[in-house]
């Protein structure tokens, strides 16, 4: 009985440094995308993105709902983009660590989540700490549905789905006008 070989790829010597030829390195093949990736990841990155703009819009009216004025009212946007800001780096670790659907998905439960609360909230500190929640949920949708894209996608079809990703995130953000710097 003959014993076979491993059928790892030969390496090879290059300026004293071994490597492994580019048509045989380690990299398993990408499987095509499903149809329903680039629409969900855009839907996620739409909402999010409303969900900062749309805030700041309907302040003055959560003021008027919930008779809030001042810093707790303030805390309503800048709670959302705190969590936003402090979340988004750990997120994109997490879906490093743990995977990028599941990051995804979590992300976009715990936003989910935060939303269905300060829709319903009576009070200006349930509002406040919901849409912390959301903010963090919020950078998880962002940093991991940018994985997604860069991950299932290649080339020409990856150049095109952040393309995409671009003007709806865009669209949700309101126009802010430029001043000239004196």
């Amino acid at each position: 009985m003959r014993c076979s070989r491993s059928r790892l790829p030969k390496k090879r010597v290059v300026d004293g440094d071994v490597t492994t030829p580019p048509e045989t390195a380690l990299s398993s093949p990408r499987s095509r995308p499903s149809a329903l990736t680039l629409p969900v990841v855009l839907a996620g990155v739409v909402l999010v993105a409303m969900s900062i703009s749309g805030t700041a819009v309907a302040l003055p009216g959560v003021g008027q709902d919930l008779g809030a004025s001042g810093s707790a009212l303030n805390w309503v946007v800048a709670g959302y983009n705190l969590a936003f800001a402090a979340k988004t780096l750990v997120a994109g670790s997490a879906a490093d660590r743990v995977g990028r659907r599941r990051t995804f998905l979590v992300s976009a439960l715990v936003f989910s989540c935060g939303f269905l609360v300060t829709a319903v909230s009576q009070s200006i500190v349930v509002t406040d700490a919901s849409r912390i929640v959301s903010g963090a949920g919020g950078a998880g949708v962002i940093a991991a549905g940018g994985a997604i894209l860069a991950s299932s996608y290649e080339e020409a079809a990856r150049n095109r789905a952040f393309a995409l990703r671009a003007p709806w995130r865009a669209s949700a953000s309101p126009s802010v006008p430029r001043c000239p710097a004196y």
